[in-house]
């Protein structure tokens, strides 16, 4: 009979470190770049946001002269906003935008924003409302509020 309690807690710490592996893999899996880090295959549906907020979408072309999103400023001049795709090596729970001026992508300005960032640029205020980051890094969004920043 004593021979049999050592196996029993051989067996049940191997069964315990196995389990411990199993979770980490998990842990790591889900929350590395391209994982769910919110736990949903896509964002809600497009206008489904509140009044006043933009949803910018990740630019298909990955070329910021296609913009999702922007503004125009009190000159005139309209401001475009995109979502570039994240790459496997973003860090989690960001996102990378650009700021154009009128299309010009010489003048892009791209920027590795976190939620609850707010940042000015071209005249520009942008605060990040939230990120979307979902399995498929095309189906990414991030909802943001834009207005033109005081002068």
């Amino acid at each position: 009979m004593t021979a049999i309690r050592p196996r029993r807690a051989l067996w049940l710490g191997s069964a315990a470190v196995l389990l411990a592996a199993v979770a980490v893999v998990a842990v790591v899996v889900l929350r590395a770049p391209g994982g769910h880090d919110d736990g949903t295959d896509r964002p809600p549906p497009l206008g489904s946001h509140a009044a006043g907020v933009q949803r910018l979408t990740v630019i298909r072309v990955g070329n910021p002269s296609d913009p999702t999103g922007g503004v125009t400023l009190t000159d005139g001049t309209r401001a475009g906003l995109g979502l570039l795709k994240r790459d496997d090596g973003t860090a989690p729970r960001t996102a990378r935008i650009d700021v154009l001026l009128d299309g010009d992508t010489a003048k892009a300005h791209f920027h590795t924003v976190k939620q609850g960032d707010t940042l000015t640029d071209y005249g520009v205020r942008i605060k990040v409302l939230k990120i979307w980051r979902v399995k498929d890094p095309v189906d990414d969004a991030v909802d943001i509020q834009v207005e033109p920043a005081a002068s």
